[in-house]
C-alpha cells in the first residue's frame, strides 16, 4: 500500500498516480523531504499544543501595544512561542520567512528551519514583510501551503495586511509574536 502525501489515501502498491486526487506517486519519499509538510491530518505533539502567551513585559519598548507605527530605527523583534527564542531585524527592505530549500540551499531573510520550520508546515517563501510609507509594516502571505493567520484570522494570500504591535502570527502552526522595538 502507498499512501498518498497530499489526500493520505491509501492506494494499490506500484501504481503512478493516486486513486483518489490524482496526485504523482513516483518519487514520494523522496518529495517528502523536500516539500512543506501539509497539516490538516496530522496531529501536533502536546509539547507543541500548548499555548503560552509571551509576556508583553518583557519587551523592552515605548511604543504602545496595538500601535501600526515603526520607530525611526525600523527595528522588530519576533518572539516564537514554541522555544521563547528572539529575532531582531531592521525592516528597512522586504523580509521574507520561511526556510531554506535544501536542494538549491537558497534561504529566506529569517530562516525558520531551526525553529522546526519543515515539521510545524513552513513553506519555503512563507511570508513576506515589507515596510510602507516609512512607518508601517505589512505581511504578505505568499502563497503558503498550510497558510498564515494574523491574531487568528487566516490570511488571504498576495493581500497585505498591517501590522501593529504585539500581533500574534502563525505561519502554518508556528506562532510567533512581533514587536517594534524604539
Amino acid at each position: 500500500m502507498q499512501k498518498c502525501p497530499v489526500c493520505g489515501f491509501e492506494n494499490r502498491g506500484g501504481i503512478v498516480f493516486c486513486e483518489n486526487c490524482g496526485t504523482s506517486m513516483i518519487g514520494v519519499q523522496q518529495r517528502l523531504h523536500g516539500t512543506t509538510r501539509y497539516l490538516d491530518s496530522e496531529k501536533l505533539p502536546p509539547e507543541l499544543e500548548e499555548t503560552h502567551d509571551i509576556e508583553v513585559e518583557d519587551v523592552k519598548s515605548d511604543i504602545t501595544l496595538g500601535t501600526t507605527e515603526l520607530s525611526a530605527s525600523r527595528l522588530i523583534r519576533l518572539e516564537f512561542r514554541h522555544e521563547k527564542k528572539t529575532v531582531e531585524i531592521k525592516v528597512d527592505k522586504p523580509i521574507r520567512l520561511g526556510r531554506r530549500d535544501p536542494a538549491t540551499n537558497a534561504s529566506p531573510e529569517v530562516d525558520l528551519t531551526t525553529q522546526a520550520g519543515y515539521r510545524m508546515g513552513v513553506s519555503r517563501l512563507h511570508a513576506e514583510l515589507r515596510p510602507k510609507d516609512d512607518k508601517k509594516l505589512e505581511l504578505w502571505d505568499l502563497g503558503s501551503s498550510n497558510g498564515t493567520q494574523l491574531n487568528g484570522e487566516r490570511l488571504v494570500s498576495n493581500q497585505p495586511y498591517v501590522l501593529r504591535h504585539g500581533d500574534k502570527l502563525q505561519l502554518g502552526q508556528l506562532v510567533l509574536q512581533i514587536y517594534f522595538i524604539s
